[in-house]
């Protein structure tokens, strides 16, 4: 381990008496994470995934996540209230990328990480444990919910951990609902407001059963999780049996007014299942797949092969919510990149949900989390949710 000191600004009275109250942040990266989503990979958890998505020319966006916080960070006017703490490489950020202008403490994980290598689970524990033996206050890890795991495996509940949504699925309850979320929540901390700490679930999917269209879901274990507002999301809930009727009716009212001229793309989810399989039976339930005049043509879309469907072709997009958390985008579906949507036109999202689903979001919102902050603010506003057979609500979505 060794201590590195960058050159600081002056220092305002105000801050040096302040200095002792500053909050210690420690930042882990997973330089591997979200790999996986564009591809339509499911997870990025192993080095076969990353090497395929790197030959589609996809590379994760963990890096632009991070920048985005820390922007945010920044527009907040709070940098100088946080000593950070972070690893050398890949897995960190230097003091450089983080503009604090304060103490970053640099330690090795194992051997010279780069960008271009595949961290590991025991990479991140590792990561961990080094900023647990820093006496850090709180914990943000950038990754999923493979990375969640990892950092709950060391560091249970003995230091509070916030999640900066940077992975594939998320069911997890540990996960700002985006990076200014995460940022607005250290902003509160600092600012002196009551930041409830409680405990959340840190769930996983075997990831291999996943790619075969089984959903395998575990509990982890808990990590100690900052709240404020609803900047924290939930855990995904299961779809209970009358949602999955009422999918039925959807489907019904979906391929009532379908246009034989217009590619459909059918994305993820037991909502939207029942209309692949009223079209065939032949779709995937965690994948995007494309239909036309009814009938299936392209399974399991990844991102490029989505933006090369529809970018010179008419297409529509039926698209439904993760159960608990609301998220129409940005949550195991990031092969709806902005681009893609761009080129559908939002006019032809067509979002479906059962009103049981919305009542438990418990009046929140629907968010969207693409990455791209032109796209994200486009798709706010009230939109049209089709809830059954002829039967419709409009409801909120918004982008935090």
């Amino acid at each position: 381990m060794h201590w590195l000191r960058t050159p600081t600004n002056k220092v305002c009275e105000r801050d040096a008496l302040l200095r002792d109250a500053m909050l210690k942040l420690g930042l882990l990266l997973n330089p591997i994470a979200g790999m996986g989503g564009p591809a339509a990979l499911k997870g990025s958890d192993d080095s076969l995934t990353v090497a395929v998505a790197r030959r589609l020319g996809i590379e994760s966006k963990v890096r632009s996540r991070v920048d985005q916080f820390l922007a945010e960070l920044a527009r907040l006017d709070c940098l100088h209230q946080i000593d950070l703490y972070s690893s050398e490489g890949a897995m960190g950020v230097s003091a450089v990328d983080a503009g604090t202008g304060q103490w970053h403490r640099g330690f090795a994980i194992s051997g010279d990480l780069n960008d271009s290598c595949v961290t590991t689970a025991k990479d991140t524990m590792l990561a961990a444990q080094s900023l647990l033996s820093l006496g850090v206050d709180l914990i943000l890890f950038a990754g999923g919910d493979g990375t969640a795991r990892d950092v709950c495996s060391v560091v249970g509940d003995t230091v509070p951990v916030l999640g900066l949504p940077s992975g594939v699925k998320m069911h997890s309850g540990v996960f700002a609902t985006s990076p200014s979320s995460a940022a607005a929540v250290i902003h509160a901390m600092i600012s002196g407001a009551l930041v409830t700490v409680q405990l959340a679930e840190v769930r996983d999917i075997d990831e291999s059963a996943l790619k075969k269209g089984i959903v395998n879901s575990r509990i982890y274990g808990e990590l100690r999780v900052p709240q404020f507002g609803n900047l924290v999301q939930q855990v995904k809930c299961a779809v209970l049996d009358q949602d999955e009727l009422v999918a039925n009716e959807i489907a019904a009212e979906v391929a009532d007014h379908y246009d034989a001229d217009v590619i459909y793309l059918v994305g993820a989810g037991r909502t939207t299942k029942a209309l692949k399989d009223l079209w065939g039976g032949q779709g995937t339930l965690l994948g995007v797949d494309a239909f036309k005049e009814g009938s299936l043509i392209a399974r399991d879309l990844n991102e490029p092969a989505l933006y090369e469907l529809v970018k010179n072709e008419p297409a529509r997009l039926v698209i439904s919510t993760t159960g608990g958390q609301g998220f129409l985008f940005g949550r195991g579906n990031q092969q709806l990149s902005a681009r893609v949507l761009q080129a559908i036109g939002l006019s032809n999202i067509m979002i479906v949900s059962s009103r049981a689903k919305l009542h438990r979001l418990e009046k929140r919102p629907l968010l969207v989390d693409t990455g791209d902050n032109k796209m994200d603010q486009a798709l706010c506003g009230y939109r049209t949710i089709i809830t059954g057979y002829q039967d419709f609500v409009l409801y909120p979505v918004a982008h935090q």
